[in-house]
């Protein structure tokens, strides 16, 4: 039980320091929505957790649908920019 008590801590204090850092950021910037991507949003409570943390704050929060929050999305979001970049330059 000490092992999932440490675990379920780390996970809270991971979700708490994103969700204030972008809390933050947005505000700096005076942004109202946040995309969150990458590989570390698979883990579902980090996702769930920092989403709930946002949108409780008043920020829009953009999640992946059908392309994946990995490297699989980044490598379709770069074939997508050197396709409009080609496009541009014909």
């Amino acid at each position: 039980k000490g092992a999932d008590l440490i675990a379920a801590r780390f996970h809270r204090g991971l979700v708490d320091t994103i969700a204030e850092l972008a809390i933050n950021l947005a505000g700096t910037h005076d942004l109202d929505t946040v995309c969150l991507g990458g590989g570390s949003f698979q883990n579902s409570l980090l996702l769930a957790g920092i989403q709930d943390n946002l949108s409780a704050s008043g920020l829009t929060v953009l999640t992946p649908g059908s392309i994946p929050a990995n490297d699989s999305g980044l490598s379709f979001g770069q074939e997508l920019i050197t396709a409009a970049n080609s496009e541009q330059a014909s």
